[in-house]
């Protein structure tokens, strides 16, 4: 299972954005991802990185804060999440996921399935 580590900032976070050499203080409205190779130290306590075009300095702070989340497969079976059996069928041909024959793999039935 990948998992990768993801940095965040909450609405409301404090800002200074900085777009064709103008800077203008701002106040964020939605939650913000950012990969965190993209953040840069810029003083002990700020840090910036690019945006939609934008160069965002903030307080180092409010973006301390990390989770770590699945880098999700788009061709992962979804009946099974990619696990290939499911816990709640074991009395059923032992709990092999009907989706995928087992394989944990959308639309890749295993060769005895044919």
């Amino acid at each position: 299972m990948n998992r990768t580590t993801i940095c965040f900032m909450e609405p409301g976070t404090e800002m200074w954005v900085t777009r064709n050499g103008s800077t203008r203080f701002h106040v964020s409205t939605e939650r913000i991802e950012i990969a965190p190779e993209a953040i840069r130290a810029v003083t002990l306590d700020e840090s910036e990185f690019e945006y939609k075009g934008f160069t965002v300095r903030v307080y180092t702070a409010h973006i301390g804060r990390t989770h770590t989340a699945e880098a999700v497969d788009p061709n992962r079976c979804k009946r099974c999440n990619g696990r290939g059996s499911l816990s709640a069928y074991k009395h059923v041909q032992n709990g092999v996921c009907f989706g995928c024959g087992g394989t944990g793999v959308k639309g890749m039935l295993p060769a005895h399935a044919f």
